[in-house]
């Protein structure tokens, strides 16, 4: 297990985490580097004063009820197997460095029933799930370049959201994409692309947006228009043209923005 872990500046303005007690954001940020290299430790209450907070006034009983109201928030998942307590920091895959060469967790998986986190879009990948990561890249990078060869789709960008996100579309992110379709006069082929673009960035649906609103200014509205544009911007980037370069800035500085906000706060 890594002896130092990453804390973004993000979790200050996390609401989730700010709606904790005091004492309940200064827990839940110390156990981050107590955690395993899957995110998990001990849960017994008792247990986790004695590793987290050995020095702090509040009781065993302050611990339990600060736990409790992590885990109504969806900031972690505090389960039970055979008798015995553990903590699940969610998200905690997407914000640490080096997890690549993490070994078996002695601590054992949430069960099934806490898979799908209580108040996080996102489902927690097991162990396995999390070393097939880079394949499962692959495979959507190829995936993509697939659709722009045959320059042809049929699938409803909400099915697109749901198979490279592995969850649905709210349904105010469904109307705000479904807005370019109805009223802006896009294919749904090029919300299909936004989609999976932005997914190979790592971003969400504010890159979706961004990667949208950018067709939209360059008239890009069918899917050959929109693999044009992107050709045209790649080829840009390519020879250094200050334009690209302040776009791609941007592009990034949104990205990483919205991975820190979404490391911390999914809801």
């Amino acid at each position: 297990m890594a002896e130092r872990r990453m804390v973004s500046k993000v979790i200050s303005i996390s609401e989730k985490v700010n709606s904790l007690s005091l004492f309940g954001r200064l827990l839940y940020t110390w156990m981050i580097p107590h955690a395993d290299d899957f995110g998990r430790l001990p849960g017994s209450p008792a247990k986790v004063r004695a590793l987290v907070v050995p020095m702090a006034d509040e009781t065993v009983k302050d611990v339990e009820q600060a736990l409790a109201d992590m885990h109504e928030r969806g900031l972690i998942i505090w389960y039970e197997v055979n008798g015995e307590k553990f903590i699940q920091i969610t998200n905690f895959e997407s914000h640490q460095q080096g997890l690549h060469k993490r070994t078996k967790s002695k601590f054992p998986e949430p069960p099934n029933k806490f898979r799908e986190i209580p108040g996080n879009a996102e489902t927690f990948p097991s162990e396995e799930e999390g070393n097939r990561n880079r394949t499962e890249n692959e495979t959507a990078t190829a995936a993509a370049h697939a659709r722009e060869q045959s320059q042809l789709s049929n699938e409803p960008f909400p099915a697109a959201y749901r198979r490279v996100y592995r969850r649905d579309l709210t349904p105010y992110q469904a109307e705000e994409l479904g807005a370019y379709i109805d009223q802006d006069g896009f294919d749904e082929a090029v919300v299909v692309r936004a989609i999976e673009r932005a997914a190979l960035a790592g971003g969400g649906i504010k890159l979706i947006l961004h990667i949208l609103n950018d067709y939209a200014a360059a008239g890009a509205k069918t899917l050959e228009g929109a693999i044009a544009f992107d050709a045209e911007h790649e080829a840009r980037r390519q020879r250094g043209d200050p334009r690209t370069t302040r776009q791609s800035r941007t592009f990034d500085i949104l990205n990483q923005l919205e991975k820190e906000f979404e490391a911390y706060d999914t809801g």
